[in-house]
This record gives structure tokens, C-alpha cells and sequence, in this order.
């Protein structure tokens, strides 16, 4: 008898333990929402009521910025079966947030979350006519191909950084609140042919660090922030052949952004997982179509984790590839577009709620239009004609009317193209933004802090910028980086170079630091410098051949360039 009570006794107790795992059932702001008050809360909710214990379900959600704090800081409460987040700030305008849920969330029976949930949203602008002047050109090091603004340096307004290919080097411009930039700031170096940059947390400190695609070191660099704009330490690795495009994005839903990156020689995107601290580990490469150029990261099937979206040059055709939900990817499809896709961007153009595709053709003058069922196949839209040689493409609410507006950057035009969405995908062209020269990228950020979006744009060593509505603040006359810095020589060198220093009004003394490729200072000098400028000898004896960023400052002005010692 007393072992039948005790068998009674347990199956009377099984059905309240045996609960099932909690499951995401919504999410606030909405997923691939595209115009999110900017200050909002997140909050996910679930299945089932949440343990409230601090370290479970209140460390398990995770939001980050490519655009200012990386990792967010704010406040975090469990509410029954709800996770809430109160940033410290608001959303800046236009940008995109990336929210993961962890498996550390757990029900009142201590279950985890059956498996991550990662999405994203974007922050609604404020006005904005859709029509662009004023602004400046900012310079930059040489063979700019892409512009990110970001800010770097803690202050709350965006900087620039620009990956120069001649230079081997990011070039870093910081803002002075008002959409101004100082044409001399610093120069990172970093591996040999940087093409492409993202700047993102990844060592989860609540600053941007820099991450570059080396074309022709087959490699990525990883440069850390020391949370004032600077950078240093980090590591370089090889990836696939000729790397060309980088992104970031927490494709194992762990709370940390791994690697992605895009190999067009060997026809893969390499996936690395970041350990949480910044550094990179795995092999996993993932076979795409032929001369895969550019790459993002985004969840197209909504089902919360993160697939990849590459575009295939020759094959003129995007890839699609899924992902199982741990980092690893199967299945997916190839979706038709024009000729050459150069650069591709996914965002929900339609207002439906999923991410539709877009490509910049650069042989097809044109941008293809491709939209989402809502499960990862892409169909219908139109191809748009352009200007000549489309070489690249940004989305954004240019004009403050609740949808994503398109700009095209076009090698061969002294234009921009701008076109403006009817909310539903359907573009209709605008007035072009007149350039003067061949723009090879465009983004769309406020770099002025008025609430809309601003636009740049890279065009051989200088970042042309545009304020939205035409106005913006009276711009500063700075000096070029050759009224400091004239030259070093010879370059490369070997026990000494002689560097040229031009006169800076109420500076009496320049000063020069070299610093290795992790950021240590290994040689610092100073010289008086005449009104008439200066050649000063440096003496690099002792110093170990390799790759040094070269740092001469005279009064508050500044400039960085890249030396190598053989």
C-alpha cells in the first residue's frame, strides 16, 4: 500500500512540473518596425510568467547600436511574463537596433527560453524635406569606399570613419555637434586593402570598435575603442580569398555580435563566433554564388534568429542562406536581380512588417526591388533605373513621411540619385543631389542633431556631406591635412625619415609620436616650429620593421599617417 500512495503521489505532482519551455509571443517596438518612437521601451513577452531573479531572466536581454553606446545600458525589469528594457538614452534618429533574447530566460519552474530570439527595429526622424544642400568635404585618406557615421567618442553627436585602401588605415573625423568635421583627426592602421567597415560592441564595453574587410590581405582587422575614438589592440585573421564586405550580428543568439564576412574569390561568407570579449573563433564558411561582393546579416524568414544575404556579381543573383537557429546554416534560395549587384540592403519597404531586398546593379544602372512573403522568398517588385554605374545604395526617411525613402550612389554621375517610397515599395524619382564628382557609396544618419537625416557620401579622399532641407550650421574653416603635414621620407624607412611640418597660427612647438599596431607609444619627440614651417629628422633606431601610425600635432591641430620601418 505505501508504495501505491507513493506512485499516486507523483502523478498527482508530474503535470505541475512538467512544464513546457516559454516561448517569445510579441515584442515592442514591433519586429522590423520602421519608425519606432525614439523613446521607447523594449519589451518582450512570452508564454509563461518569468522567474524575476536578476541573474536569469533580468540579464538576458540584450540591444545594440552600430551608431552610438554599442552594447545599451539602461534599466531592466520582469513584470509577469514580460522583459522590459529603458535605455539611458533615446534612439538616435534613423537608427537600427538589434534586440536579442538569450536562453537565460527563465519560467517561475526555472525552464529556459526554448531557443534565442534576435530581431531588429529602426527609430522614427523627425521632418526632413527630402532635399539636400549646404554641408562640406571632409578629408579623408586616400581610395574612401564607404563612410560610417558613428559616435565613436562618447559625446552624442556622429562621427565619421572611412576605410582608405591606398592607405591601409580608417580614417577617424569627429564631429563637433553640429554636423562640422575637422578635415585632420586620426588615422588606425589596420590590415593591407581595407574595402569595407562596420563599427560595432564587440567586446560588450559600451563603445564602438572598428572592424574591417582587407581585401587584399585576405583578412579582418579588429581595432578595440578605448571609449574616446581611439583605438588600438585588437587582432588581424584570415578569412576567405579577397575579402571584400563585413557585417556583425548575433547569429547564435548568445548576446554577443560574431563576424560575418564576405569572400567573393572563394565564393563564401565566413562566420565567426566572438567569444563575447572580441575575439573570433570557428571555421564555418558558407558556400554563396560567385564573386559574392557585399553581405548583411538579417532575420528574412521571421523566425527569430539571423540568416545571411549575399550578392553574387557574375551570378547576378542574391544568395539566401538560413540560419537553423545556432550559427549554422542550411537551406535558403537564390533570388534573380539585375546586373552586377555591387551592394545589396534588406529593410520593409512595403510596411508589412518583413525585411524586402534591394540591390544597386552597376552594370545595370539600376536598383532591383525584390519583396518578402514574409518567410524568405523574395519575388514581384521592379527594377529602377538609376544613374550610370550604381555602385551603391541607402534607405531611410528622408522625408519625415513614416516609410523608407532610396538613394543610389553612381561612379559615373557628379549625382546622387533620390527616390521617394509611396509607402508601399513603389518609388517615384526626386531631384538628384548634385555632387561635382564620382560617389562610389551613400548613408543617410542626422549628423547635425536636428532630428532628420542627413546625407554623405565618399568620393575619392573626401566624405561629401549634405544636411537635409538645405540648412545647417555655418562651417567652420579648418585646415586640409597637407596645411600640417606635408610629407614623410622615404616611406618606408629604415633607421631615420624626415618629416615636413607647415606653420599653425599661435603654435610654437610640434610634437611627434609613433605609435606600433596595437596602439603602444613607442617613440615621442618635439621640436620648436618656425613660422616658416619645419623638416624634422626623426631617429627610428631600434624600432622593429613593421606597419606604425605617425602622429605630429602642433597647438590643438593634428594629423595621423601611416609609416612603415623596414
Amino acid at each position: 500500500m505505501k508504495s501505491f500512495f507513493l506512485l499516486a503521489f507523483i502523478s498527482l505532482t508530474l503535470p505541475a512540473t512538467a512544464q513546457t519551455a516559454p516561448t517569445v509571443t510579441g515584442s515592442s517596438p514591433a519586429r522590423n518596425a520602421i519608425a519606432a518612437p525614439r523613446a521607447s521601451n523594449v519589451a518582450v513577452t512570452f508564454s509563461q510568467a518569468l522567474s524575476s531573479n536578476a541573474s536569469t531572466s533580468q540579464g538576458a536581454l540584450k540591444l545594440f547600436s552600430n551608431q552610438r553606446d554599442g552594447k545599451l545600458t539602461g534599466t531592466t525589469a520582469v513584470n509577469s511574463n514580460t522583459v522590459s528594457f529603458d535605455p539611458r538614452f533615446s534612439f538616435k534618429p534613423g537608427e537600427v537596433v538589434s534586440v536579442t533574447t538569450t536562453t537565460a530566460i527563465r519560467n517561475t519552474a526555472g525552464q529556459q527560453l526554448a531557443r534565442p530570439f534576435v530581431y531588429q527595429f529602426t527609430a522614427a526622424v523627425a521632418g526632413g524635406t527630402g532635399t539636400f544642400g549646404g554641408g562640406a568635404d571632409v578629408m579623408v585618406g586616400g581610395g574612401a569606399d564607404s563612410v560610417i557615421p558613428a559616435d565613436v567618442d562618447g559625446d552624442g553627436d556622429l562621427d565619421l570613419l572611412t576605410p582608405c585602401f591606398f592607405d591601409n588605415a580608417v580614417s577617424v573625423r569627429f564631429n563637433n555637434g553640429h554636423g562640422v568635421y575637422n578635415n585632420i583627426g586620426t588615422e588606425v592602421p589596420v590590415g593591407t586593402g581595407p574595402e569595407d567597415l562596420i563599427v560595432a560592441d564587440l567586446d560588450g564595453d559600451g563603445d564602438l570598435d572598428i572592424v574591417t574587410a582587407n581585401y587584399r590581405a585576405y583578412s579582418v582587422s579588429v581595432r578595440f575603442n578605448a571609449g574616446d575614438g581611439t583605438y588600438g589592440g585588437g587582432s588581424d585573421f584570415v578569412v576567405g580569398r579577397a575579402t571584400y564586405s563585413v557585417t556583425t550580428a548575433d547569429v547564435d543568439g548568445d548576446g554577443d555580435l560574431d563576424l560575418l564576412a564576405a569572400n567573393p574569390n572563394s565564393g563564401t561568407v565566413s562566420v565567426r563566433l566572438n567569444d563575447g570579449a572580441g575575439s573570433f573563433s570557428g571555421q564555418l564558411n558558407v558556400l554563396v554564388g560567385t564573386t559574392n561582393q557585399s553581405v548583411e546579416a538579417a532575420d528574412v524568414d521571421n523566425d527569430g534568429d539571423i540568416d545571411i544575404i549575399s550578392a553574387a556579381l557574375v551570378d547576378n543573383e542574391v544568395n539566401i542562406r538560413l540560419n537553423t537557429g545556432l550559427g549554422t546554416y542550411n537551406g535558403g534560395s537564390n533570388v534573380a536581380v539585375g546586373n552586377y549587384p555591387a551592394d545589396l540592403c534588406t529593410a520593409d519597404i512595403d510596411n508589412d512588417g518583413d525585411l524586402d531586398l534591394l540591390t544597386a546593379n552597376q552594370t545595370g544602372n539600376s536598383v532591383s526591388v525584390r519583396f518578402n512573403n514574409g518567410q524568405g522568398t523574395f519575388s514581384g517588385g521592379t527594377d529602377i533605373p538609376v544613374g550610370a554605374y550604381t555602385s551603391g545604395l541607402a534607405l531611410g526617411d528622408i522625408d519625415g513621411d513614416g516609410d523608407l525613402d532610396l538613394l543610389t550612389a553612381n561612379l559615373q554621375s557628379p549625382q546622387l540619385s533620390v527616390q521617394l517610397n509611396s509607402g508601399t515599395g513603389v518609388f517615384s524619382a526626386a531631384p538628384n543631389v548634385q555632387i561635382g564628382n564620382s560617389p562610389n557609396s551613400v548613408a543617410l544618419d542626422d549628423i547635425d542633431n536636428d532630428g532628420d537625416l542627413d546625407l554623405l557620401t565618399t568620393t575619392g579622399n573626401r566624405v561629401v556631406t549634405r544636411f537635409n532641407g538645405g540648412s545647417g550650421p555655418a562651417l567652420a574653416t579648418t585646415p586640409t591635412l597637407l596645411q600640417l603635414f606635408g610629407v614623410a621620407y622615404p616611406n618606408p624607412a629604415h633607421a631615420r625619415t624626415m618629416v615636413q611640418v607647415s606653420a599653425v597660427a599661435g603654435a610654437t612647438q610640434a610634437k611627434f609620436t609613433l605609435t606600433d599596431a596595437l596602439g603602444r607609444m613607442v617613440y615621442t619627440s618635439t621640436a620648436p616650429l618656425p613660422t616658416s614651417g619645419l623638416s624634422q629628422e626623426l631617429d627610428l633606431t631600434g624600432l622593429a620593421p613593421g606597419l606604425y601610425a605617425l602622429r605630429v600635432q602642433a597647438g590643438p591641430t593634428y594629423t595621423v599617417r601611416q609609416l612603415v620601418v623596414e
